[in-house]
């Protein structure tokens, strides 16, 4: 009788080593997971850094043109073939195709002129940048959410 009390107490006591030896995991697998959705967000920001200054050299560059939302972000790479041309196209002004994208592989997206500015119906920002998160949807919440470079606040990783 006794042995059989010292045999479920081990037993209980496994289960209660292995249940905290699990939770434990979890929680690690957890911060893990969310390390690396902050990475992706670093990194999209990162990029979405690189191409506003290349946007702002291109801008010198052409004699105060930004690229138009129909030639793209493209013209930071290769000069562009349509639209309004640059006086002076000293590029490429971004390392390569993947700057042009957010960490999750989807292009970043960009309208020239941009978007009224907040207050001022008749004034417009000159771009707008923007990633739709991991979920790639508009909105969304924690690493969902937007980065919007009208939105520094979004920007933090």
């Amino acid at each position: 009788m006794a042995q059989e009390k010292d045999t479920a107490a081990k037993v209980v006591e496994l289960l209660l080593i292995f249940a905290i030896v699990l939770g434990a995991a979890l929680l690690v697998m957890r911060e893990l997971c969310e390390r690396a959705e902050n990475s992706q967000r670093r990194v999209t920001v990162d990029r979405m850094i690189a191409i506003e200054d290349g946007l702002a050299k291109y801008l010198v560059d052409s004699g105060g043109l930004l690229p138009t939302a129909e030639q793209g972000l493209a013209a930071l790479l290769k000069p562009p073939k349509a639209g309004p041309q640059p006086m002076s196209w000293n590029g490429p002004y971004v390392d390569d195709e993947a700057t042009l994208r957010d960490a999750w592989g989807r292009d970043l997206q960009y309208i020239c002129p941009g978007r009224p500015i907040e207050g001022y119906e008749n004034i417009y920002l000159p771009y707008c940048l923007w990633s739709y998160g991991a979920d790639g949807a508009e909105g969304g919440d924690e690493m969902d959410r937007d980065m919007c470079s009208w939105d520094r606040k979004t920007m933090i990783p």
